[in-house]
């Protein structure tokens, strides 16, 4: 766009909604140049708004900061997307150029001299790659003793992407003793939101008054 009077500017994003998983890891990239052509020293920095109380300022918001900028230039990164957000719930993402040396003089509210401010908007949204055991089928408490005990486990899909080839590791432990290890894939696939109950081939010798 033309320059901002002053070289100060402020666009307001928000009519764009950028959709990001969390527990997650974000690229980004900002292109950087000064709007009268000079080679001044500017720095970026980057903001979002995870609890969505209307202000940059809480721990963990501020999540990239550039090196100092000579000029015209690009900075590059990644942003780490915190798990436990409430996934569908929307909130702010602030991008700030400004010319100065110091990272320190670069605030998410403020006024400033020369820079801009960028606001966009984004919507949480559940890991595309979530997996987890839902429940133990087998065996249960008060199953017999066996020498060849199987266990048998509900696979659950928490994603939006159906998942295949899944790695399943099952340690099977008596107070501080570990019984077994098992390291197996489940080899079928499970549909986003789905659920399928797996049995792992090898088994254990589960005694008779031990808890497990």
């Amino acid at each position: 766009k033309g320059n901002a009077a002053g070289c100060t500017g402020y666009t307001n994003y928000s009519n764009f909604t950028a959709g990001i998983e969390t527990n997650s890891s974000i690229p980004f990239f900002v292109k950087v140049s000064s709007c009268d052509a000079s080679v001044a020293a500017k720095i970026v920095k980057a903001f979002m708004d995870f609890n969505n109380d209307g202000d940059f300022i809480d721990a963990g918001e501020l999540i990239a900061t550039s090196p100092v900028i000579n000029g015209n230039g690009n900075y590059a990164g990644t942003i780490n997307i915190p798990a436990g957000l409430v996934t569908g719930n929307y909130s702010m993402f602030r991008v700030i150029v400004q010319e100065t040396t110091n990272a320190a003089n670069v605030n998410p509210c403020g006024s400033y001299s020369n820079g801009e401010t960028q606001d966009y908007r984004i919507q949480f949204l559940a890991p595309s790659k979530d997996l987890g055991i839902s429940s133990i089928v087998s065996p249960q408490p008060g199953d017999c003793a066996s020498a060849n005990q199987y266990v048998s486990i509900n696979l659950k899909n928490f994603g939006r992407v159906a998942q295949s080839n899944i790695p399943v590791t099952v340690t099977v432990v008596n107070g501080a003793t570990t019984i077994a290890t098992i390291n197996t894939t489940y080899p079928g696939t499970i549909a986003e939101y789905g659920e399928s109950t797996f049995t792992l081939q090898t088994p254990f010798a589960a005694v008779a008054g031990n808890n497990y």
